[in-house]
C-alpha cells in the first residue's frame, strides 16, 4: 500500500527538531518535551550545534549528521536560518515540515521574499509544509506533537474520536480547551488537532477531507464556521 503523501507530516516515523532547546519551557523546547511525555515511539533527533544532549537525548549539530532517514522536521530557529534549514531538509529527503519560525510576510517585503523562497523550496521538493509562523499540529494516536501550544502543558490528552482543523492556532487552542472540558464528561477526548497556517490556504475540500479519513482517522471532523472552504458538507459531520 502506498503511503499517503501527508503521512510524513501527520504520522511520521521519525522527527528532527531544529533549534531544540534544553529548556522544556521555551517555545523551542516544548515540542520535544511533549513528544517524550506523549510516548512517541519513532526516531527523535534534536538539532542543536551547541550541545551534546538536549533534554536527555543525543543532539546533532546539523540534519546531515542524523543517522538514517527523517520523515518530518520541526523548524524553530530564527528567520535568518529558516531557509538554510529548509534546504537541508531537501538534501536529507524530509517530506514534512512544521515551521514555528515567524518574521516573514507579516513584517514587510524582505520577509515576504524569504517566505516566498520557503514556499518555493517546499513546492519544488515535494515537502508538505505547515507554516511558517504557525502553532503546529498534533496527532495523539502516535504521540506526534510538533507544537508549542499551551494545550499540552498539563500533559498529553488521551486519544479519542474527534479531529479538528483551524486556520488560527490561538482559536484552535481555545476551541480544544472548550471541547476537552465538555467531552471529558462523556469520555470522548479530542484526539488530534491541526493548526494550519499556509497549508491549503485554510480551505477544506473533498480531497482534503480524505486526509482525515486516511491519516487522522477521527470519527468526527470539525472546521470553524469562519474558515474559507469549498465543501460545507465537511463541517461537523461524521466521517464514517
Amino acid at each position: 500500500m502506498t503511503a499517503h503523501p501527508l503521512a510524513p507530516l501527520l504520522a511520521p516515523s521519525s522527527v528532527a527538531i531544529f533549534g531544540a532547546s534544553n529548556d522544556p519551557t521555551r517555545i523551542s523546547g516544548r515540542s520535544l518535551r511533549y513528544y517524550r511525555e506523549a510516548g512517541y515511539k519513532g526516531g527523535l533527533y534534536p538539532i542543536n550545534p551547541t550541545r551534546d544532549t538536549v533534554q536527555g537525548l543525543t543532539a546533532y549539530p546539523d540534519l546531515a549528521s542524523v543517522p538514517g532517514a527523517v520523515d518530518c522536521a520541526v523548524i524553530a530557529v530564527p528567520a535568518n536560518l529558516a531557509i538554510e534549514a529548509m534546504e537541508s531538509c531537501v538534501t536529507k529527503g524530509v517530506k514534512g515540515v512544521v515551521m514555528f519560525t515567524a518574521g516573514f510576510a507579516e513584517i514587510g517585503p524582505e520577509g515576504r521574499a524569504m517566505q516566498d523562497r520557503i514556499t518555493e523550496i517546499a513546492t519544488t521538493s515535494g515537502i508538505r509544509l505547515c507554516g511558517p509562523n504557525c502553532l503546529g499540529l498534533f496527532n495523539m494516536r502516535i504521540g506526534h506533537t510538533p507544537t508549542f501550544s499551551s494545550f499540552l502543558e498539563e500533559g498529553p490528552t488521551p486519544a479519542g474520536p474527534l479531529g479538528m482543523v483551524t486556520q488560527s492556532g490561538a482559536f484552535g487552542t481555545h476551541l480544544l480547551a472548550l471541547a476537552v472540558q465538555e467531552l471529558y464528561d462523556i469520555g470522548s477526548p479530542v484526539e488530534k488537532a491541526l493548526a494550519l497556517n499556509l497549508m491549503y490556504d485554510g480551505r477544506v475540500s473533498p480531497e482534503r477531507e480524505k486526509v482525515f479519513r486516511d491519516i487522522v482517522e477521527p470519527r468526527l471532523g470539525a472546521v470553524p464556521p469562519s474558515a474559507p472552504r469549498d465543501d460545507t458538507s465537511f463541517q461537523g459531520l461524521p466521517l464514517e
